[in-house]
């Protein structure tokens, strides 16, 4: 046949590459993602990998805490600390990385044997930092599912990471029985806490006064005072057992600020009624409460830990006339003449022992 005659051949038609969609996560999960990869920097070898990490959570953590209020999510307002904590993390590295040795660049013969052996030898560093790529990235993705989170978490608390184990139970407080194994964990950090160390509790940050080996207890003091709330909302004369303080902070306080299991391993203390010595007007009864206040007494118990910080706080030992209570001034001093019931400026501090038995 012809040339010319022969049929032409159909073209096939070209294929498209389909576009890659392009995933947009929301503030959240950009947050949670960066979480997710500063947890899991632990698990990275070489110092510079884990500097470079740091180095650009600091951008990420930064870029969230400036995100305008219309894209505003749960957790960024603890985006400027991570930022922060993350930069101080990278600069601790910042000498260790320059400090490590740099590839020889100098002209050298080698045999054949040498070269095998640094090829293999680069083979395997490559192999090793691969996988922990895909470890870092399997935690990432996994941190999204809450089964996956919850096997993290045993984890972290085999190999000892107690504190962050704690805090994945307690962000899993609705999944399975995360927040007892949550409360379990807080009562193993108790256990270990010496007297003056600072320890999470319920989400909240509280120092050590004392321990009991006899019953296994250990009595706690909020770090920061409740700067808002009054001991009593009138000014008349009341002592620990009839003002209004002391039945908020034993229900609405404490079902608001500790899960059922923290709440069941809070013990229930005799509170004693102590009177002012310089004006001895009734301090009342006796009572038997899970959270109380500390009395002029026990302060000077624990005068050399609270000395370390200076605390301003109000006291349950009624000060002059009964229509005070004695508080601890910014100097660390006692005042016994007190501080007006219905006012603020003397923080509420509050105080409870906890079981760490299981």
């Amino acid at each position: 046949m012809d040339e010319m005659q022969r049929p032409l051949k159909k073209r096939g038609k070209k294929k498209r590459r389909k576009k890659r969609k392009e995933i947009i996560m929301t503030p959240k999960q950009r947050f949670d993602q960066a979480v997710a990869l500063k947890r899991s920097v632990r698990c990275i070898l070489r110092v510079e990998d884990k500097y470079f990490v740091y180095t650009k959570l600091v951008e990420d953590f930064a870029g969230l805490a400036a995100l305008p209020e219309e894209q505003a999510f749960e957790g960024q307002e603890e985006c400027t600390a991570l930022s922060e904590e993350c930069r101080v993390l990278a600069e601790e590295l910042k000498s260790q990385v320059s400090e490590e040795p740099q590839e020889d660049t100098r002209t050298v013969t080698r045999t054949v044997k040498q070269r095998e052996h640094s090829d293999n030898k680069k083979g395997k560093t490559k192999w090793v930092f691969l996988a922990v790529v895909v470890i870092v990235a399997g935690i990432i993705l996994a941190f999204h599912i809450d089964g996956s989170r919850y096997v993290i978490a045993f984890i972290e608390k085999g190999i000892g990471f107690k504190d962050e184990s704690l805090e994945m139970f307690q962000s899993l407080a609705e999944y399975k029985d995360s927040e007892r194994q949550a409360a379990r964990m807080e009562q193993i950090l108790l256990a270990e806490a010496h007297k003056g160390d600072v320890v999470a509790f319920g989400k909240q940050k509280w120092i050590v006064l004392d321990k009991k080996k006899k019953n296994s207890s250990v009595c706690i003091m909020k770090l920061d005072g409740e700067k808002k709330l009054l001991y009593h909302p009138r000014e008349e004369k009341v002592n620990w057992e009839t003002c209004e303080i002391r039945t908020f902070l034993n229900s609405d306080y404490l079902q608001k600020h500790f899960t059922p299991s923290e709440q069941s391993i809070i013990l229930t203390t005799d509170v004693l009624a102590t009177e002012n010595a310089a004006d001895p007007v009734s301090a009342g009864n006796a009572t038997r409460d899970k959270i109380f206040i500390l009395s002029s007494r026990e302060v000077k118990k624990y005068k050399k830990i609270l000395n370390e910080r200076s605390y301003n706080m109000r006291l349950r030992t009624p000060g002059k006339e009964g229509i005070t209570t004695e508080f601890v001034s910014g100097l660390g001093e006692v005042v016994e003449y007190g501080y007006p019931v219905n006012k603020p400026g003397a923080p509420i501090h509050p105080v409870m022992w906890v079981t760490v038995n299981q």
